[in-house]
């Protein structure tokens, strides 16, 4: 889907892993980040999810597509501040969502299966706020801590010394269980400790995770062929 392996300019990928109510979904997302702003632009955000039996495919690509569209808001703009106990957004001129003009491409895959039917209800949204974090540290170096991810948070960050964790033995393990070259497994590595050990662990005793996975780092013809 979303040709991992290929070469960019000016934009960078991320990916992430997830398991919600026995559904499993990989997302990676495609962003450019203007530095001398902040402002982060995610252009492409692409979506492997293994929900089992697919009972309604088309109500399903809606939660998908809705799910993301939520996650990309609050992963950029949705933020609530406080003053003398009240909140001091008062409507959306101040309160800012995703408005049709900021949503990316998103590239929807639904790969059914034989195993039971699990859950869709907003299993598109805990994927993109990582995926987004991770493709910022894979562009810049620098980790982003919370969300939203707004543009004085990542000039802040950007001022910031970068630090990043090489772990041989997850290393060879994501080697492994993306079925990627070594030198594309690397890109993967730039991740924080923990969320690289729960993505290695899910991927080592889940045959499905495994699967998605791949569906979301290939290219597009090598998924429908």
């Amino acid at each position: 889907m979303s040709d991992w392996s290929r070469k960019r300019e000016g934009t960078s990928l991320g990916i992430a892993l997830e398991e919600k109510d026995e559904t499993l979904v990989a997302g990676v997302a495609e962003i450019s980040l203007d530095r001398a702003t902040g402002k982060i632009k995610v252009h492409n955000y692409w979506i492997a999810v293994d929900p089992g039996l697919v009972v309604q495919p088309e109500n399903a690509q809606a939660q998908v597509e809705s799910a993301i569209v939520y996650g990309l808001s609050g992963a950029l703009s949705e933020e609530l501040s406080m003053k003398d106990g009240a909140v001091q957004q008062s409507n959306f001129n101040d309160y800012h969502v995703m408005r049709m003009s900021d949503i990316p491409e998103l590239h929807i895959k639904i790969m059914a299966s034989d195993n039971p039917p699990t859950g869709m209800g907003e299993v598109g949204i805990p994927c993109v706020a990582p995926a987004i974090g991770n493709a910022v540290a894979q562009l810049t170096g620098k980790r982003l801590r919370h969300l939203p991810m707004s543009s004085d948070r990542v000039k802040k960050a950007l001022q910031r010394t970068a630090y990043l964790f090489f772990l041989a033995f997850a290393f060879r393990l994501q080697t492994w269980a993306f079925s990627l070259p070594y030198s594309h497994a690397r890109d993967l590595l730039k991740v924080d400790v923990l969320n690289l050990m729960g993505a290695t662990a899910l991927l080592l005793v889940s045959p499905r995770a495994r699967r998605i996975a791949r569906a979301a780092l290939r290219s597009e013809e090598a998924v429908n062929a």
